[in-house]
């Protein structure tokens, strides 16, 4: 197994890409890993948990990310609501949507 081309690798570009299609196309392939561990040594399933686990945060990771764009579109969609933005240097920027359609002001 350790030759064949790592399904975590490719697993991981495409969640970084956005990529949905090849993440969709990537589940039959995850399916024939998941078989071929069957009978591995103890070194190959310390592997596989070790790339499952850093594929697994890297999901856990976009799950956040995509509940805080919701949640900073709902709030953008509000007329009196507060967020935070940051800077590129760190610094943290309180924004308020203006009421009767303004536009974002700081």
């Amino acid at each position: 197994m350790a030759n064949e081309p790592d399904i975590f690798e490719k697993l991981d570009t495409a969640l970084r890409a956005g990529n949905f299609a090849a993440l969709e196309e990537l589940i039959s392939e995850l399916e024939i890993y998941d078989e071929k561990l069957v009978g591995s040594t103890e070194d190959d399933l310390k592997t596989a948990a070790h790339r499952s686990a850093r594929t697994a945060r890297l999901l856990k990771a976009s799950r956040l990310g995509i509940l805080e764009a919701k949640e900073i579109l709902r709030d953008i969609q509000n007329p009196e609501s507060r967020f935070v933005l940051y800077r590129p240097n760190g610094q943290k920027r309180n924004v308020m949507v203006g009421s009767g359609g303004k536009s974002i002001r700081a």
